[in-house]
């Protein structure tokens, strides 16, 4: 629909001082790489179900390399062709780009049209992250680092119910917010709890099990690990405060609910702490180990 109606002229004009780089680009440029993130979310699911495929060592980084590359060339077709319909700063106050660039192109009729097929592709969206996430409660719990209820499979469909239901829930409540608020927050939290940990699980890794095979290596080790480190606090600060306060209490949240589940258990900080090498003795015995990614 864009591209039946594309200007060049628009699609390529900037606002006077875009690229200045001052304090105003480098404000916007956090907050549009909040928006990006959020959008090329996705391309790791396979990871949470990493125990459910056949051919892991070829099918994961196969499916994540695809998955980016898809994204990009797609992300990038819609922006483009957006830009090139309507001017940027009619886009910035839309409330539902697609039906306005679609409505300009092929007028109401069309724009309703699509607006349902985002609806189906939203609902689509919310079905394949939550069994996807689902996952990530169901191996904790299985693994005994997670309440044991997670744990649980449905007795016929054989899926984790417990984990199921509990993100729905959670996904339900999230609707009350903005998506503007809960893209921030939701991209705050995948900081703080996935992206950094990774690069310090990354170098505890490496500082711990010098001699452990590695099919996938990280080139220059540690630049990228640093440059990624510095990338994902730009894009924590990036967020606003608000997002950035919902992100502390879902950790905080977090962090109690573990306490919660340590002190029925018996865990650390409630008893000594326990380190398990997983995988060191699997590849001491000759076993295929895990990489590191």
């Amino acid at each position: 629909a864009a591209y039946s109606g594309f200007h060049p002229s628009l699609a390529f004009s900037y606002p006077h001082g875009a690229f200045s780089g001052g304090s105003a680009f480098f404000a916007g440029l956090g907050a549009g790489l909040l928006i990006a993130i959020y959008d090329y979310l996705g391309y790791n699911t396979t990871a949470y179900m990493v125990d459910e495929l056949k051919q892991p060592g070829r099918t994961l980084p196969r499916s994540i390399i695809f998955s980016i590359l898809g994204i990009m060339v797609f992300y990038l077709a819609l922006n483009v062709g957006v830009l090139g319909v309507v001017p940027w700063h009619t886009v910035a106050r839309s409330t539902s780009v697609a039906s306005l660039v679609v409505t300009t192109n092929w007028g109401h009729g069309a724009a309703d049209v699509v607006t349902v097929l985002i609806l189906i592709t939203a609902f689509a969206s919310v079905l394949a992250g939550l069994l996807g996430g689902s996952r990530v409660p169901y191996h904790a719990a299985r693994d005994g680092v997670f309440f044991r209820a997670f744990g649980r499979l449905h007795p016929r469909g054989d899926f984790p119910y417990v984990a199921l239901i509990v993100l729905g829930v959670i996904t339900a409540v999230a609707s009350f917010f903005s998506l503007t608020t809960i893209i921030s927050m939701l991209t705050a939290v995948i900081v703080i709890v996935q992206a950094i940990a990774q690069v310090v699980a990354l170098t505890v890794l490496r500082r711990r099990q010098p001699g452990l095979r590695r099919p996938y290596r990280q080139w220059l080790y540690p630049l990228p690990s640093l440059a990624a480190l510095a990338g994902w606090i730009y894009v924590y600060a990036s967020a606003g405060r608000v997002p950035i306060e919902l992100s502390i209490a879902w950790v905080a949240g977090g962090i109690l609910a573990y306490l919660g589940w340590a002190r029925v258990t018996r865990a650390w900080p409630f008893a000594p702490v326990q380190v398990r090498e997983e995988y060191l003795d699997a590849a001491g015995a000759g076993a295929a180990p895990a990489g590191e990614h």
